[in-house]
């Protein structure tokens, strides 16, 4: 009896605990760009530069995707958006041009995040990759 009620009590406190997801957050360079599964490049296009990411969907570990860019500039943030990605056979592709003098104070947060059903983006879990675009401007590897 003393272990069933313990057992009870064992349950009820554990129910009580929230569901924690689990985030990881990844600073990618030019360096560590083909072992993760991305190609990112960065070229100058009618005054502007443009830049491509390419994600192997092969090495991706959690289906919902997104991508965020934020525009900067000398005084701070310019602007937020979300870009759209276009699957080309296994990869997925976001382009976006951004104007030299602001693709130095530029981020591109590329996430992987846990589903649930309907594929319904879960908070809190999944795999954020970090990049700031100075990194690939005129490096090898960023063209």
């Amino acid at each position: 009896m003393k272990l069933l009620r313990w057992f009870l009590c064992a349950s009820l406190l554990l129910a009580c605990i929230p569901a924690r997801a689990v985030k990881l957050e990844v600073r990618m360079s030019p360096q560590t760009l083909a072992g993760s599964g991305f190609k990112l490049s960065a070229r100058e296009e009618d005054g502007t530069i443009r830049f491509q990411l390419m994600r192997d969907l092969s090495k991706a570990e959690w289906p919902g995707r997104s991508a965020y860019l934020l525009v900067g500039g000398e005084g701070g943030t310019i602007a937020r958006c979300e870009v759209a990605g276009e699957k080309q056979g296994n990869n997925l592709v976001y382009r976006f041009n951004i104007a030299p003098e602001n693709a130095r104070h530029s981020h591109l947060t590329y996430t992987e995040i846990q589903t649930g059903p309907g594929e319904e983006k879960l908070i809190g879990g999944g795999t954020y990759f970090e990049f700031n675009l100075a990194d690939y401007l005129g490096k090898p590897g960023g063209k």
